[in-house]
């Protein structure tokens, strides 16, 4: 899951040259800012049950339901 997130950010951050489509709320430098977060020493590199990883996944919820994503489940 780690990966899939990492690489949706980082794909996105090289296609973000302008507003996503159909959603003017995603913005090329939060994206970038929330990789560097992410991808950050203070991660620790999120190790599976780690406070890192609880916090990274927190963080990523966050973001989601401000996108108005809902789990599939």
């Amino acid at each position: 899951m780690q990966w899939f997130v990492l690489l949706l950010l980082a794909g996105s951050v090289v296609h973000a040259q302008q507003r996503a489509p159909g959603n003017e709320t995603i913005l090329k430098d939060q994206l970038k800012a929330d990789l560097y977060f992410l991808a950050g020493d203070a991660m620790r590199g999120r190790l599976t049950g780690s406070h890192e990883y609880e916090l990274a996944a927190e963080f990523m919820a966050a973001r989601f339901e401000r996108l108005g994503l809902k789990a599939a489940v």
